[in-house]
């Protein structure tokens, strides 16, 4: 009797340690998963929401070297836009122009500034009544400074602006730009310049 009796409390401290060490191995598990950096490819994907590169060449669909000139990213939706951010670091991409069944491909350069240097993203109605809206993004002290040093040497070219893989316009650089706002798409509808704004905003 002693003996059973002996034996079932123990085994009532085995099941109690083992519910403790559960609870631990749980409370652990938690706080750790909290205190865990963002995987890169998280980051990797939030920085490259949105690139500004120089335009190198344009190769229009009757260019003879235009089969030769590969696109980095053949892809749509979302795997073009994350094809595209993996290539955030390539000095050079292939993509194709900013008209929607545009098949000129456009060769761009290294990467002026990108989503990590977006301090703030606005959605604000255009100038002209019933235009839509556009997206205003501003940069940080370093994407300005980057952007301002891009812009001094590429008066008369073109910089690309890319979203999400895609390029949304490709306008000429008319003076540097010093002030690090940037238009980075306009005409478009309340709801999509808001959402665009919060997809891109840092903050």
């Amino acid at each position: 009797m002693v003996r059973r009796a002996g034996a079932t409390t123990g085994t009532g401290r085995d099941h109690r340690w083992a519910w403790w060490l559960l609870a631990l191995v749980i409370a652990s598990a938690c706080s750790s998963t909290e205190d865990m950096p963002s995987p890169s490819g998280s980051n990797a994907s939030t920085a490259g929401a949105l690139q500004l590169r120089p335009v190198i060449e344009i190769v229009p669909r009757s260019a003879a070297d235009w089969d030769a000139t590969q696109l980095t990213c053949t892809h749509h939706g979302e795997p073009l836009r994350d094809c595209v951010s993996s290539a955030l670091d390539a000095p050079r991409i292939v993509l194709l122009g900013p008209a929607e069944a545009s098949e000129d491909k456009y060769v761009l350069g290294p990467r002026i500034v990108d989503g990590s240097e977006v301090e703030r993203a606005i959605a604000r109605p255009d100038a002209a009544p019933g235009s839509g809206w556009s997206v205003f993004v501003h940069l940080t002290a370093d994407g300005t400074a980057a952007l301002e040093t891009a812009t001094e040497a590429s008066v008369g070219s073109q910089i690309a602006i890319v979203v999400d893989g895609r390029i949304v316009s490709a306008p000429t650089v008319a003076a540097p730009i010093t002030g690090g706002d940037v238009v980075v798409e306009n005409a478009l509808t309340e709801r999509a310049a808001t959402s665009l704004a919060m997809h891109l905003d840092a903050g």
